[in-house]
């Protein structure tokens, strides 16, 4: 089609003078028409394509469900990455390092921790043994004082006044507990009781040797065998036996003699008979205070502890009888008979000899 060329005019300004274009001014100015030669040929109408096969037109778009409410307010999921393998193999190889290292630091503590107990243990074991040692020593210190103590009752005539036997088991004990400080310090504390106990026998055995607050014959008799360590009294001894005797002695209180005070002022009682009475009941102390010795030379009389009392008392005398004949005056007097009637023969004497020696305290060392 040969180029054409379309006259225009311009359009009005607004701004121009004397305002918008009028109608009237409008068709004025309009162009004229053209001609046909001269005009442009209309625009052709849009071809429809409808393809020939089915197959080859395009297929229809799916349709997409609804969406659920308030899925359109939510942001868009990321895109997944997948991780590469040498990755993922490190990161396993940096955990096992870092759980092997943190087993490492667990084993390390606890060695640390076993280590610290170990040293703990330790420090407490020399604590306790030194603990040991001390109560060891003063263990040895109380026996030891115990033993001095002890060997001034040498030859003393009552053998329980000093109970080795209990000395004995008391070493033992402390040697069979000589790990533990705290036994080892009862052990000690129990001896110094035995000690204590000692020396205030020692103590009265000495103020009564010193002393004959009776100012009798019989008392001075019973201080010399008995080297203070029994003692004589005046009461009623007939209430305290309950029986009519001239004396007693009783065993649950074996150091001590009873005197009826009234029989012994009788006037047939002279000196002799004074020494008889005390010598017999002292008979009666030795026998209650050696009981192992005693049951062996009791046997020599039968069993009789009052025949053996008269036999010790006539020994001591040296006299071979018990019949007493007591001058009053240059015409009167009484005739008496002491003990129980009869009188023990040489070998029966020398049973009270061998009696006499074996009983008392005999010192001797303790023994584990």
């Amino acid at each position: 089609m040969p180029d054409t060329e379309a006259a225009t005019t311009p359009p009005p300004e607004d701004d121009a003078p004397g305002g918008p274009a009028t109608p009237e001014s409008a068709a004025a100015h309009a162009p004229e028409p053209l001609s046909a030669a001269e005009a442009p040929p209309p625009p052709e109408a849009p071809v429809a394509v409808i393809a020939a096969d089915p197959a080859v037109a395009a297929a229809a778009p799916p349709t997409l469900p609804p969406p659920l409410p308030g899925s359109e307010l939510a942001p868009p999921a990321p895109p997944r990455r997948r991780m590469s393998r040498a990755a993922l193999i490190w990161i396993i190889a940096l955990g096992v390092l870092v759980l092997a290292a943190a087993g490492v630091l667990v084993y390390l503590l606890l060695q640390l921790l076993a280590a610290q107990e170990l040293i703990d243990d330790q420090q407490q074991e020399i604590t306790d043994l030194n603990e040991l040692v001390d109560e060891k020593q003063e263990f040895g210190a109380a026996m030891q004082q115990l033993m001095d103590t002890a060997r001034g009752f040498d030859g003393a005539p009552m053998a329980v006044l000093v109970p080795f036997a209990s000395y004995d088991q008391l070493a033992q004990q402390a040697w069979l507990d000589r790990r533990s400080p705290s036994l080892v310090a009862e052990h000690a504390a129990r001896a110094a009781e035995y000690t204590t106990t000692l020396e205030e026998l020692l103590g009265r055995a000495e103020a009564e040797r010193s002393s004959n607050s009776s100012g009798t014959v019989s008392e001075r008799v019973v201080d010399s065998v008995g080297q203070g360590f029994a003692t004589l009294v005046y009461d009623n001894a007939d209430s305290i036996c309950e029986e009519d005797v001239l004396g007693c002695v009783i065993g649950s209180d074996p150091y001590v003699i009873h005197l009826d005070k009234r029989d012994m002022a009788h006037p047939s009682v002279d000196d002799w008979g004074r020494r008889y009475i005390a010598l017999h009941e002292f008979a009666h102390v030795l026998q209650f205070t050696n009981p192992e010795v005693t049951a062996e030379a009791a046997e020599a009389f039968g069993d009789d502890w009052e025949f053996m009392a008269d036999c010790y008392a006539l020994n001591a005398l040296d006299s071979r009888s018990l019949e007493r004949r007591v001058w009053v005056s240059s015409y009167q007097y009484w005739d008496v008979s002491y003990g129980y009637g009869r009188v023990c023969n040489s070998g029966q004497r020398e049973v009270i000899d061998d009696w006499v020696e074996q009983a008392g305290v005999h010192y001797r060392p303790v023994s584990q």
